[in-house]
């Protein structure tokens, strides 16, 4: 298939903020997201594609930092021209449906580095009371050994570069929160986001079924 033919879905958000959610979603609505069948988090597929993820770990180290201690910009896009050639050879490999995509947390911090060679992007940028996330984060085994207010600034850390990104290149974008996807707005944003990606409308109460708040 020719990549140009495609279109590419990019969840951002932070962990713990509901990315999986929005992947779960996408994956029901027939959105091709390349999951890791081993990848799961507290018992459920977590719909990481295996490939962006240790890219995106590869870039945040080569840049000098990770997750929990986001590079800056600036060192991120300095190393274009030594990971150009890898990052299209992922995205051409990702290229098998008419729609597809990718969920990783690390989106957040890393996706000024792809969008240039993404194929029609349009992104799903999931926030979360950053007070629920600290929730998620602590409850998360080892990742405890740090205080709440550490997670709490790395979540809005986080969600500052996914808004600085969305702001300034203004691709088509659609932003909720966690809240509304779980709560009272579910439907309106489940059926959102399926006319977003343009999938299928009978698809959305069979998504629908599939949301649990975590």
């Amino acid at each position: 298939m020719n990549p140009q033919d495609t279109t590419c879905v990019v969840v951002l958000g932070m962990h713990g903020g509901g990315t999986s959610l929005v992947a779960l979603i996408l994956h029901t609505l027939g959105v091709n997201m390349h999951p890791n069948p081993k990848a799961h988090i507290k018992n459920y597929l977590n719909y990481e594609d295996s490939g962006f993820v240790r890219m995106n770990a590869r870039i945040l180290h080569k840049a000098g930092g990770n997750w929990r201690n986001p590079p800056s910009l600036e060192k991120i896009a300095s190393l274009q021209p030594e990971l150009e050639t890898d990052i299209i050879s992922l995205v051409q490999s990702r290229c098998d449906s008419r729609t597809w995509g990718w969920k990783d947390p690390r989106n957040a911090i890393t996706i000024p580095l792809y969008h240039p060679y993404l194929p029609n992007p349009r992104y799903l940028f999931i926030t979360r009371n950053p007070n629920h996330v600290v929730r998620s984060l602590m409850s998360r085994g080892g990742k405890s050994r740090h205080a709440p207010g550490f997670w709490k600034a790395l979540a809005q850390e986080h969600y500052q570069r996914a808004e600085a990104f969305l702001k300034e290149v203004n691709p088509p974008h659609f932003t909720f929160s966690y809240e509304d996807a779980v709560g009272n707005r579910r439907r309106q944003i489940a059926s959102g986001i399926a006319t977003f990606v343009g999938a299928d409308p009978g698809l959305v109460d069979t998504a629908l079924r599939r949301i649990r708040p975590r």
